[in-house]
């Protein structure tokens, strides 16, 4: 879940990055590390859970087991 002042931003309808930006102060936040990053304080970053995510969801096309 997102943290209530970011989460209260986003519902008037900010965008998360631009938010992020302003809440960390790290300029164009979306292009680096990502929200995701903040919040697990590096464990994971934007574009390793984009990537787990598409193997996630590609995974039947290309495994044996699925058909």
């Amino acid at each position: 879940p997102l943290p209530e002042i970011i989460l209260n931003k986003v519902r008037e309808g900010e965008a998360l990055g631009p938010v992020m930006s302003q809440y960390t102060g790290i300029d164009e936040i979306g292009r680096k590390e990502g929200a995701i990053g903040v919040f697990t304080k590096g464990v994971l970053t934007r574009s390793g859970v984009y990537h787990q995510a598409v193997v996630l969801a590609l995974s039947p096309f290309h495994n044996a087991i699925y058909r």
